[in-house]
């Protein structure tokens, strides 16, 4: 699991604490500053910078940013020890229970579990490119690495950790003595020094230091016993004089480390200096804490691990810092190794630079110390409403009226100051109540050039230099004001002013000649103060503390990497020996000769990278299908503090064409393409760090991100194939279907004529002879018998008849009501012809409007009924009823009370007699519209008791 609580989100928490009057800045880190444990054992730097904690919850990596606990399924129990590198840079350690483990591209292994070897005790083991070499209560082991088999080295008990690996060679105390064996394999050894250590010595101890081996021994059942340290080289016994500064201390762990011993103890770390082939004490760090290890990472920090009070993280041993727990404001240095302050709780003090020691100055005053400035013989002291005059040798104060209220103070000589004020600058002396006003203009800082016996003065509105008559001059740059906040001179004569948005300017003769900004040098271009040593400048920014040294103009960079632990800094002060900058936090001591530590470079990498938020690994092309078009970088550098002043860029280029770089702004350093079309890309990435100018080398990756697959060539060709087929089909199809249609018109063609035809015979049936002499025959009786009306009314009817019929004969769909009318005036006329015998009538539903039907279909049936069902009825009356009703269809039913389909069809068999042309035709008629029109038309006879009834069910067409 990682602890997501980003560490240096809470250094502004991390107050650093002193055991001495003067100690190493530090932070220390807790787990109420998101360390995930208290309780540590060893700690390692990898060769990809990673930090690894050995600690009694588990084991821990930390990138610079989160802790990451690594812990294995098999694992028994939490607490993990002895950390080791391979020559491959695999991490290796062990547990209590007698597992080894070993971590291989970000993933634990479990090697071997020796817990009958290792009987329940902790076992001190080392690396070889063949073996692991195993210290257990049986006597030394050598584990193969390939077949993970014992080989026991030796049967004696060797004593707890006193074995040493170097190369191919094993160094270990037995039998009182130092041993070597040079070949791991060889069982053989030689002693190679009788060390004749006591037997009461329960751990002993060999690390490497130079030109031989540091042996140590102690007895861990008793604590004050006393100790032996002894310095092995060059085949000889040398007893190391460090007893008495480890005296009364139980020694938990010694390295060597960047030319110093450090003894890790159960009362502190105690650093003794290797110089001349000799160890001499340097000083003592973390006075009562159980310190367990420690080490120096690649960016020279020191990691100090405790047992109970988690990790202590030395920046700079050169940047040290007072035990001053409160905000400093003010601040001068009045004597080659001293200094007098000023704090925001209105206390006044002198220190001692070299010591640490402090002596209180008593002050009626209880406000914040505003200013000091310090001429030879005196110290003046702005506070608030009330001004001080402090007298350096006599050590005596006395308040003075003369600068109430001042905002800054600078001081012409023993009686004379200038200070500026809300409402301008006044120059006041102690003998003389006359205050000399240069402007009544609100003002900000002042500064005396003692060479040239000028002043100078940062208002609101501008820079002015004033001499010594009160004549003034606007000094610009660029032909714009000043605004300054703080000056100082150099030796050559140049007056230096701190700005707040154009960096460092240096004026001369009331002009500016020389410029400093973040375009030469600087990390920011807002300055806070500025000091002058000889020709060298000490510049405070709110990005840092730089060093300027004008010959050669180059600069050297201090940050909170480099143990600048707050920029919040009120001002800075040059000592013999030291820089000391005061701040929010007390003082920092900056040790002038040795306080740059070397600049290392990291070099970043993409610790998370995302598809379409899928974490994948890391590649330098990836090929993508065109729905995988998010990709997220995140861009780390792995380190305490290694990001601080450092800037990530990067572009994503296609095609060749040439990009801008961008700069990463946001806070998680993620780099984030969405919606990519498809196409080739290269995406480059860098760091910069803008406190050494190193510029990272540029890395890159390819992504090409496919064409849908709808525009990719293969799909292209296929569908242009399938254009090409379907337009072939299509044309196939059209083809047929013209063919089909010509034929169907052919068809068509030839039932209209098959219709026409039927009509022309239905006519025919209709105006045939028998019926048309019948009808006149009957007209003629009427104009024989003398009436002529009748006889004009018939005649008009069977002419009006003719006329219908013929109309109709023309039309293949008629208006339903037309067709009743026609069939109305046939009717007519066979009344006529039967006379008295024969009565009709015709029904018509109410609800049938207006409709089309097909033209002469319903004629020739009441001509059927008529002609073979009524014509044979010789006695009684004859009747036709006819009723037109909607079924969903036009029903047309005829009902007659003839004798009936079956005895007129023997009649007509009989008498030889043609069955009904007019049934045959209207049958073929009928299928000829079904075959036209798509119509479902037809019709059925039903013999009654008396008569014949005929059901037509005919299609019709709404004309409205």
């Amino acid at each position: 699991m990682k602890y997501s609580i980003i560490l240096f989100l809470y250094l502004a928490f991390l107050i650093p604490q002193f055991a001495e009057a003067q100690h190493p800045v530090f932070y220390h880190l807790t787990e109420d500053t998101g360390l995930p444990d208290e309780e540590f054992y060893q700690v390692l730097e990898d060769l990809d910078g990673f930090i690894w904690l050995a600690a009694n919850k588990g084991l821990f990596k930390y990138d610079g940013k989160t802790f990451e606990l690594y812990s294995h399924p098999e694992q028994k129990g939490l607490s993990v020890f002895n950390l080791r590198l391979d020559n491959a840079g695999r991490l290796w350690y062990n547990n209590i229970s007698g597992q080894f483990f070993y971590i291989e591209n970000q993933q634990i292994h479990l090697f071997k579990d020796l817990e009958e070897s290792t009987n329940g005790q902790l076992s001190d083991f080392y690396v070889s490119d063949s073996d692991i070499i195993l210290n257990t209560v049986n006597g030394l082991l050598a584990i193969d690495r390939k077949s993970k088999s014992p080989q026991k080295l030796f049967d004696s008990k060797i004593i707890p950790r006193a074995i040493f690996h170097q190369n191919d060679s094993l160094f270990f105390i037995k039998n009182q003595a130092l041993n070597l064996t040079t070949n791991l394999k060889d069982v053989s050894s030689r002693t190679v020094l009788d060390v004749l250590l006591d037997r009461k010595f329960t751990h002993v101890k060999i690390i490497n230091i130079p030109k031989g081996k540091l042996v140590y021994a102690l007895n861990s059942e008793v604590r004050k016993a006393p100790i032996e340290v002894l310095w092995y080289k060059n085949d000889e016994l040398l007893h190391l004089d460090v007893q008495d500064y480890l005296k009364d201390r139980f020694i938990q762990n010694a390295k060597f480390l960047d030319g110093k011993l450090w003894f890790c103890t159960d009362r502190g770390l105690i650093a003794f200096d290797y110089i001349s082939d000799s160890f001499v004490y340097n000083r003592g760090f973390f006075e009562s804490k159980s310190i367990t290890d420690i080490i120096v990472d690649k960016f020279g920090n020191y990691w100090v691990t405790t047992l109970e009070d988690g990790i202590y993280l030395m920046p700079n041993l050169d940047v040290l810092s007072y035990n001053i727990n409160e905000a400093v404001t003010a601040f001068e240095v009045i004597g080659e190794s001293e200094l007098i302050y000023g704090t925001k709780s209105g206390s006044l003090k002198r220190l001692d630079i070299n010591n640490g020691s402090e002596s209180e100055i008593l002050v009626e005053s209880g406000n914040r110390i505003v200013d000091v400035s310090a001429s030879n013989a005196n110290v003046f002291v702005a506070s608030g409403p009330v001004s001080f005059l402090y007298d350096k040798y006599e050590k005596r104060i006395s308040k003075i009226p003369h600068y109430n209220f001042a905002k800054e103070i600078t001081a012409i000589n023993d009686s004379a100051v200038i200070y500026t004020l809300s409402n301008g600058a006044n120059i006041t002396t102690l003998n003389n109540p006359k205050i000399i006003t240069l402007r009544n203009k609100r003002a900000y800082t002042s500064f005396f050039d003692s060479k040239f016996k000028t002043f100078y003065v940062g208002f609101v509105d501008g820079l002015k230099q004033f001499y010594t008559n009160n004549e003034s001059i606007d000094i610009l740059y660029n032909g714009t004001p000043i605004f300054a906040i703080d000056m100082t001179q150099t030796d050559d004569g140049i007056v230096w002013v701190s700005t707040f948005s154009d960096g460092v300017l240096g004026i001369d003769d009331g002009k500016v000649i020389q410029v400093y900004n973040t375009e030469n040098g600087l990390l920011s271009n807002r300055i806070m103060k500025i000091n002058s040593d000889g020709n060298d400048l000490w510049i405070v920014s709110d990005q840092g503390i730089q060093g300027l040294d004008i010959g050669s103009k180059t600069m050297q960079n201090l940050t909170k990497r480099d143990g600048i632990v707050t920029f919040n800094i009120s001002d800075i002060a040059i000592s013999e020996t030291s820089i000391l900058v005061s701040t929010n936090q007390g003082i920092l001591k900056i040790l002038k000769d040795r306080n740059f530590k070397p600049k290392v470079t990291s070099d970043f990498y993409f610790s998370d990278i995302k598809i379409e938020n899928k974490f994948v690994p890391s590649k330098t092309e990836y090929v993508l299908n065109s729905d995988e078009n998010k990709i997220q970088f995140k861009l780390s550098t792995n380190g305490f503090l290694a990001e601080e002043n450092l800037k990530y860029f990067y572009k994503l280029e296609k095609k060749g064409i040439e990009e801008s770089w961008s700069e990463v702004t946001n806070t998680s350093s993620e780099i984030i393409f969405d919606n990519l079309a498809s196409g080739k890309y290269l995406f480059s990435a860098k760091s910069v760090d803008l406190a050494t100018d190193f510029e990272s080398e540029i890395k890159t990756t390819i992504i090409s991100i496919l064409k849908p697959f709808y525009l990719r060539w293969w799909f292209l060709m296929l569908s242009s194939l399938l254009i090409l087929l379907s337009f072939y089909i299509y044309f196939l199809k059209r083809i047929s279907k013209i063919k089909t249609k010509q034929k169907a018109n052919l068809e068509k063609e030839r039932l209209e004529r098959q219709l026409a035809s039927s009509k022309l015979e239905s006519l025919q049936a209709q105006m045939n002879p028998h019926f048309t002499f019948n009808a006149l025959n009957s007209i003629q009786n009427l104009v024989l018998k003398g009436d002529r009306e009748q006889a004009y009314s018939y005649l008009t009817t069977y002419a009006d008849l003719i006329r219908r019929n013929l109309n109709h004969s023309k039309k293949t769909f008629i208006d339903f009501h037309d067709e009743v009318e026609t069939i109305k005036r046939y009717l007519e006329l066979e009344k006529l012809r039967f006379r008295e015998n024969f009565e009709y009538s015709i029904l018509v539903d109410t609800t049938i409007g207006a409709i089309e039907i097909p033209a002469m279909i319903i004629q020739p049936f009441i001509e059927n009924a008529i002609k073979h069902g009524l014509l044979h009825k010789t006695d009684g009356l004859r009747l036709l009823n006819i009723e037109f009703r909607i079924a969903g269809v036009l029903e047309c039913i005829i009902l007659d009370n003839g004798v009936g389909f079956q005895i007129s069809k023997e009649i007509n068999l009989k008498n030889n007699r043609p069955s009904s042309f007019s049934t045959q035709s209207i049958r073929e008629k009928l299928e000829i519209i079904r075959k036209i029109y798509k119509m479902d038309i037809g019709f059925e006879y039903e013999d009654l008791e008396q008569g014949t009834k005929v059901t037509l069910k005919i299609p019709f067409n709404r004309t409205l």
